[in-house]
């Protein structure tokens, strides 16, 4: 289990022990000595201690994904304390295959710790839906994304505004935002977060493809708002 709760090891090491884990070994460690850590051991389950107050477990979790040989790991994500739901979703839409809550109950949490010790896939019921308000995965309405569309999702996707999408679409800005209410609709979304998210699950746009670029970046060619705002910076 990967926890930053230091002075609890003995104590988690412990409990889950007692829920039936073997050979169970408690790290603070991170980043390259975590990884080196978990392909020396390839653990059967990797449970990692969620933390609020730095929000970086769905990250964490993307970054294991993405290393050789970690796939095959079956990532729980523990929460003992508050932890929003939201947050949560993403820690499974992000590739951990169970999420458990203890603030969800101690019978509850109980129920899930024994369904990922047995090898099945469980989601806190709070999470479950969140879940299911946010899903259909597939698409729901049009049934088909245009070539048109999804340049503009991965244009969306790196922060462009309006103006540079417009630019690239050659269309105006006001379409743009018609254009953006429209996918929406056709990807059964709220807003830009959840198209990005879900466009990286229907394989529309990937992590490689999302770069999110400081106000220094210049597209080419430069949108001609942009060319004026470059040359009163160089003046």
């Amino acid at each position: 289990m990967i926890s930053r709760a230091i002075n609890l090891f003995a104590h988690y090491k412990k409990r889950l022990e007692e829920f039936g884990f073997k050979n169970v070994v408690i790290t603070g460690l991170e980043r390259d000595a975590l990884y080196s850590l978990i392909w020396d051991s390839m653990p059967k389950f990797l449970l990692i201690d969620s933390d609020y107050k730095k929000g970086d477990t769905p990250f964490w979790i993307t970054e294991l994904r993405k290393m050789p040989g970690f796939k095959k790991i079956n990532i729980v994500v523990v929460s003992l304390a508050d932890y929003p739901a939201d947050l949560a979703m993403y820690c499974i839409v992000n590739g951990a295959r169970s999420y458990v809550n203890y603030m969800d109950g101690t019978e509850e949490f109980k129920k899930g710790m024994k369904e990922i010790l047995k090898g099945e896939d469980y989601v806190s019921p709070v999470v479950r839906e969140r879940q299911d308000k946010r899903n259909g995965m597939s698409i729901s309405t049009t049934g088909h994304i245009t070539d048109g569309q999804i340049r503009l999702i991965k244009a969306a996707s790196n922060g462009w505004t309006n103006a540079e999408i417009a630019k690239t679409l050659e269309v105006s800005e006001s379409n743009v935002e018609v254009r953006k209410s429209e996918v929406y609709t056709a990807m059964n979304v709220r807003n830009g977060i959840e198209m990005t998210i879900k466009a990286m699950r229907m394989g529309i746009t990937s992590l490689d493809e999302i770069v999110f670029y400081g106000g220094d970046y210049q597209l080419k060619p430069l949108p001609k708002k942009a060319k004026k705002r470059k040359q009163k910076e160089i003046a």
